[in-house]
């Protein structure tokens, strides 16, 4: 009898966890293209598979010793959301302090553990954009099915409110301030 990856059974739970429709529709697809018994590769992962997620999307490349991540595909609400393009560069050399950020610790637990992981609402995240993640998710992807070379992250963003209220929105039983 052959068991599953660990990171089948997490990426299963995190389908009943997941809040918005656009990260379950990645996780299923990460789910369809595992192999099961061990980690699915870059090679494993077609875009074309997932086009109306892809615009959300980041593929970083994973660098150890220190840990670093280079993006490699950048979707384009994500590079509007921030006002430019950043594909090729490392995360810390577009963003200070990414070392020690929320996005760097997310990525480093996928890959140490070789599991997904949802990334949670976190408001005033991002200052002085227009935006607040709502939720978003890291999955690892290994060339070898054991080592992780990329993560595979996926985030939807909630716009920053523009009639005037106090910035609180509601959305089903989530409530952020957005700075």
């Amino acid at each position: 009898m052959t068991v599953d990856h660990p990171s089948v059974q997490r990426a299963t739970e995190l389908l009943s966890e997941a809040q918005t429709e656009g990260i379950r529709d990645v996780l299923r697809n990460w789910l369809e293209i595992h192999p099961k018994l061990c980690l699915p590769g870059r090679q494993h992962f077609d875009p074309i598979n997932i086009p109306q997620l892809l615009k959300n999307v980041i593929l970083t490349e994973v660098e150890r010793a220190p840990y670093r991540f280079k993006v490699r595909v950048l979707g384009t609400i994500i590079a509007d959301a921030f006002g430019k393009d950043f594909t090729g560069k490392y995360m810390d050399e577009v963003f200070a302090g990414h070392d020690a950020s929320l996005s760097h610790s997310l990525r480093v637990q996928v890959v140490e553990s070789g599991l997904p992981c949802l990334r949670p609402a976190v408001p005033g995240t991002f200052q002085g954009l227009d935006i607040a993640p709502l939720e978003g998710v890291h999955l690892p992807l290994a060339a070898d099915g054991r080592n992780i070379d990329f993560v595979l992250s996926m985030f939807v963003y909630l716009p920053r409110s523009s009639n005037g209220d106090d910035g609180v929105v509601t959305l089903t039983c989530l409530r952020l301030r957005v700075q």
